[in-house]
């Protein structure tokens, strides 16, 4: 009778011991997924997040040189230099201000286009110029007759927000402005 029982237990615990296994790895598993899924989400709302703001700053540098630049297109030094063509003229006129908007605001670069797309004058750079602009914000400013502005790959692999603004003096399009 001892071992008919001993029997029947073994027969019960040993299914019933493995069904609360599986349940018990079932539910860790479960539980696992589920936090792997809240991990996920977390990541992919902040990310959302990070991104808005990014668009957000942007924007906000973006306009900020627009700002720059349309106080730059209406400074009449910098027209009577532009519209004589006089490289050195427009250097001196515009470095100083360069300087400052470097110094405060950390612009890096400050170009002349003409309406070929031609440099001008590279204020950061006085000695390049006379290469053809190809760069996304150069043709789309050309192409709508309005401000355009973006991030590029630069020639050394560092992002910058460029703005181009087609220059226009007494109505007409004389060339463009680049920060």
């Amino acid at each position: 009778m001892k071992k008919v029982r001993k029997k029947i237990k073994w027969l019960i615990l040993i299914p019933l011991a493995s069904a609360l296994g599986v349940l018990l790895v079932v539910s860790i598993f479960t539980v696992h997924i589920l936090h792997i899924r809240q991990i996920n989400h977390q990541i992919q709302k902040r990310l959302a997040e990070v991104n808005k703001l990014f668009k957000m700053e942007q924007n906000e540098d973006a306009q900020l040189l627009k700002g720059f630049i349309s106080l730059l297109q209406r400074d009449h030094d910098l027209q009577d230099a532009w519209l004589a063509k006089d490289r050195k003229a427009l250097l001196k006129f515009s470095m100083s201000i360069f300087d400052n908007i470097r110094q405060h605001h950390k612009i890096t670069h400050f170009y002349f286009h003409d309406l070929n797309r031609i440099c001008f004058l590279r204020v950061h750079n006085p000695s390049k110029h006379g290469d053809y602009i190809d760069r996304f914000t150069m043709n789309s400013a050309v192409r709508d007759g309005k401000v355009a502005s973006g991030i590029e790959l630069g020639p050394l692999g560092t992002f910058t927000l460029r703005v181009v603004y087609p220059w226009q003096i007494d109505g007409k399009l004389v060339g463009y402005i680049e920060l």
